[in-house]
């Protein structure tokens, strides 16, 4: 009677409950569990793991939990754990375990592209702070000859034009005539300072200074000294003559006697 009565009950629950077997008083000797929802016996006596677990369902779930661990979850690494934890047969927590790697995958692949465009944007930044720091270097140089031809300008004039010569000096004149030439061409500060320590170097302030193996000639030292007929023909004596032809060969070459660099290179 306890037998048949049982089975009743197991029918009446179709759909949770399959069985097979026999039924011994309130304890079932074999059943599958459908779902996890609790099953109730018409004695009151509720169904539990204990009841229908298959043998090594703990040390398969053990197992299952382990690599459960080495999933990338994130935050629904418990959620998993306490639905495994809850499953009464293999199938239920290969199920459970099935969608936990499927959530890992996605997670795996969000991190992925989450590195990538991490990456991507620290090479943009790289590229950007590479222009910028080409940009600020061009920009340093920039203000570096400004700085520079803004010193020469505040510290001497080279002057404007060409020289033509024409005034007349004695050949022990040379001084006054580079006074001269100087204010007529408006020379002033360093330019004419530079002006002055080349003619003493090269010739000393000697309007008849030869050079014996090259054959300079004058305070600029032309060579040949001919090529200073070109702005007068009294160049062979003419302190003023030699100092226009000199002022006009460093403003063609050079732009400048600053430009001449004659202090490093002592020539011109």
């Amino acid at each position: 009677m306890i037998l048949i009565h049982s089975l009743v009950t197991l029918l009446a629950i179709s759909g949770q409950l399959a069985t097979s077997g026999l039924v011994s008083g309130e304890r079932v000797v074999h059943a599958e569990i459908k779902n996890t929802h609790t099953v109730q016996l018409v004695r009151g006596r509720e169904i539990t793991e204990q009841d229908v677990a298959e043998k090594d369902l703990k040390e398969f779930r053990s197992g299952q939990l382990q690599s459960l661990a080495n999933l990338n979850l994130k935050d629904k690494s418990d959620e998993f754990k306490q639905k495994m934890e809850k499953a009464w047969t293999k199938g239920e927590v290969k199920r459970v375990f099935s969608q936990a790697e499927k959530v890992s995958q996605e997670n795996n692949e969000k991190d992925q592209q989450a590195e990538q465009e991490r990456l991507e944007a620290e090479r943009v930044a790289e590229e950007k702070r590479l222009e910028q720091e080409k940009a600020e270097k061009a920009k340093a140089e920039a203000n570096a000859v400004k700085a520079t031809q803004s010193s020469n300008s505040s510290s001497g004039s080279f002057g404007s034009g060409t020289a033509t010569g024409g005034k007349q000096f004695g050949p022990n004149q040379a001084r006054e005539a580079f006074e001269q030439i100087t204010a007529d061409l408006g020379v002033t500060g360093s330019e004419k300072q530079i002006w002055e320590d080349i003619i003493t170097r090269e010739s000393g302030w000697n309007v008849y200074a030869t050079n014996p193996s090259s054959g300079a000639y004058g305070l600029p030292q032309s060579l040949p000294g001919e090529k200073m007929a070109s702005v007068g023909g009294d160049y062979l004596t003419n302190p003023y003559t030699q100092l226009t032809w000199m002022y006009n060969y460093v403003r063609d070459r050079y732009g400048s006697f600053a430009g001449v660099n004659w202090y490093v290179r002592g020539w011109y």
